[in-house]
């Protein structure tokens, strides 16, 4: 397998991807927590798009958040 095949693969994926996993380059990411959601059971997820500018700001090269939220009315709870 060729290191130059491998790395034209890797940097034609897309930008973001790219810009993430750099070949040869440490990325450090962050996870944006969901907020407390006391009156609820539901979180609102208002501040997440400020939260993830905030880090890009801060350069961090990727943001995790939960995208996927269970609502099991029996749990209590949508998270």
């Amino acid at each position: 397998m060729s290191t130059e095949s491998n790395e034209l693969n890797f940097a034609n994926i897309n930008n973001g991807f790219r810009n993430v996993f750099n070949n040869g380059r440490m990325s450090i990411g962050l996870v944006v927590p969901i907020e407390s959601y006391p009156y609820g059971p539901v979180p609102t997820m208002q501040d997440h798009i400020e939260r993830v500018k905030l880090a890009e700001d801060l350069g961090f090269k990727a943001v995790w958040i939960r995208d996927v939220l269970f609502n099991v009315p029996n749990f209590g709870d949508a998270g």
